[in-house]
């Protein structure tokens, strides 16, 4: 079984955790810069995967951290490209829908409020679909991806299918206990969150300042979590009679 609980709490046995962690959180918020947070994640799955008890490593070896995170980062961008771009087909369709709503002569009359045409309308109901099933089973694969990155090191390990799915059954009550657990945490946190963009995010130069470190710090915080899950999952696998 998995310990979710150990996942949770592994930062604070580390003395040097908040500023670990809080520079990991600027890093994050970085463009270009944030795929050392990624690399930052592989090690420490790496970590706990190898048993070492202090799993947070230190930012002094910013570059390597960064080529190691740019693979896996790179990896994830091609994933979600089918994503993109079924999300900006959804919002093509919308504007296509909205342009022949107002052309009808009922809307130009102001006669009625426009409606889009039926056709429009199915193809974004499609999209969406297709986007949701899409992003859960994305979700569902992360952490065979991030496993096989681990292990290996390379890009080519993020799409070598078979070996993520033998990844993904060796186990299947642990490895959907791992997915699960991602994906509560990440409404866990996600609802707070909201609820301070709503208060403080209109302060004049503080608000702003305060969401984005703060959506810095959970997200990385969920990557962390998400990475000691997946370096237990490591660790138990190769302990493991082949």
């Amino acid at each position: 079984m998995l310990d979710i609980r150990r996942a949770l709490t592994f930062m604070s046995e580390d003395p040097l955790a908040s500023e670990k962690v809080g520079l990991g959180a600027l890093i994050s918020l970085a463009p270009i810069l944030n795929l050392a947070g990624i690399g930052y994640q592989v090690e420490v799955a790496r970590r706990v995967a190898r048993g070492e008890p202090k799993p947070l490593p230190e930012w002094n070896d910013l570059k390597r951290l960064w080529v190691q995170g740019a693979w896996l980062g790179l990896a994830y961008y091609l994933y979600s490209l089918p994503l993109l771009l079924v999300v900006f087909g959804g919002m093509a369709t919308v504007f296509v829908g909205l342009v022949l709503s107002l052309q009808t002569e009922p809307a130009q009359s102001g006669a009625s409020l426009p409606a889009p045409p039926a056709l429009v309308v199915v193809i974004f109901i499609v999209l969406a679909g297709a986007s949701l099933v899409y992003g859960l089973a994305l979700g569902l694969l992360r952490p065979a991806i991030l496993a096989e990155y681990v292990r290996r090191g390379t890009l080519r390990a993020c799409f070598d299918f078979g070996a993520l799915w033998r990844f993904a059954r060796q186990n299947v009550g642990e490895y959907l206990q791992l997915w699960l657990a991602e994906l509560v945490l990440g409404w866990i946190v996600i609802l707070p969150l909201l609820l301070l963009i709503f208060i403080v995010a209109f302060v004049p130069f503080v608000g702003p300042l305060l969401v984005a470190f703060v959506a810095g710090g959970v997200g990385f915080f969920i990557l962390l979590v998400s990475s000691h899950l997946v370096g237990q999952l490591l660790r138990a696998r190769s302990q493991s009679p082949a």
